[in-house]
């Protein structure tokens, strides 16, 4: 048994940025993922992506787990926002639409979780919010959503 002593450790909250990852770029996913499998996820390399920072104070992640008949269930919602409304970031959101994905979160201190897996993808949706005056400015905000039997397990790199 191993002892961890956390009096030392401060974990931060927030997190720092997401990634949202299709189905078709996950190259290998174990069937049930774990926290001591994750690191056998693969992802292909791409040249399409489209590299946004969003304010960090903007994601929003949560997980809360409901036991059912059938085993836990995992509600799992995670947005964010833009302030700013482009083309490009038009074009390349829509791509996600059609497909499931997967998402990657990391905390401040380089602590990685991943939501969803290949057999238990989580849905993509976005919008556009329009500020009804002049200094509320224009946003896109994004959600990535499921109820899945998956639970969101850790990478540990």
């Amino acid at each position: 048994m191993n002892t961890t002593i956390i009096d030392n450790l401060e974990q931060v909250g927030g997190w720092y940025n997401v990634q949202i990852i299709p189905v078709n770029e996950v190259i290998y996913c174990p069937h049930i993922l774990t926290n001591t499998n994750s690191n056998e996820l693969i992802i292909s390399d791409t040249d399409t992506g489209l590299d946004i920072m969003p304010v960090t104070e903007n994601i929003k992640i949560s997980e809360t787990p409901k036991k059912t008949k059938s085993g836990t269930i995992y509600t799992v919602i995670a947005e964010f926002e833009l302030r700013v409304q482009l083309v490009e970031i038009d074009i390349y959101f829509n791509k996600f639409i059609t497909n499931k994905v997967l998402l990657i979160g990391t905390k401040h201190y380089g602590q990685e979780k991943i939501y969803g897996s290949k057999l238990f993808p989580l849905d993509f949706s976005y919008h556009f919010v329009n500020g009804k005056k002049l200094e509320d400015g224009s946003l896109i905000r994004i959600k990535v959503s499921s109820k899945t039997p998956q639970k969101p397990v850790f990478i540990n790199r």
